[in-house]
């Protein structure tokens, strides 16, 4: 498994879509899970899947999509 924590903070819009492309390349090379985590807003339609997790104030809820 891999875990990145906000890679595409300062990229566009179409640099993203390139770094997911060889993000989704090294992961079939290597037969490896790819976690990306970002605050900000990413294309989701390039990812495979998306896990949403928001939080009230108390509680903590978590959303695969």
């Amino acid at each position: 498994m891999l875990f990145l924590d906000e890679i595409f903070v300062s990229l566009d819009v179409e640099n993203i879509a390139r770094a997911v492309s060889i993000l989704k390349d090294y992961s079939r090379k290597y037969n490896l899970i790819v976690f990306v985590m970002s605050h900000t807003q990413v294309p989701v339609e390039l990812f495979d899947k998306t896990i949403n997790v928001s939080s009230d104030g108390t509680f903590s809820s978590i959303e695969i999509i």
